[in-house]
């Protein structure tokens, strides 16, 4: 669990300071996985930078309910 909280911060720390390649891949990699609520997280963070990947993650798992509830109409403001 430790693990994880310093992967968190240390991406956050990442994406504060626009380098976003390595959170992508690793929230995408979750994804694959089908982590879904622990890659929905990472994807949320990423998005605060207007990252167009991220929010293409959010609306795909808005629109499927993967990690999240199922919400179509959401999905499509997103995209």
């Amino acid at each position: 669990e430790n693990d994880s909280e310093n992967t968190y911060k240390y991406f956050s720390v990442l994406i504060k300071n626009g380098q976003c390649n390595i959170p992508i891949e690793y929230a995408v990699q979750l994804y694959k996985h089908k982590y879904y609520k622990q890659a929905l997280k990472y994807f949320y963070l990423i998005s605060l930078t207007n990252h167009p990947i991220a929010h293409y993650y959010i609306a795909i798992m808005k629109y499927y309910g993967n990690g999240c509830d199922k919400d179509k109409d959401e999905s499509y403001k997103i995209l």
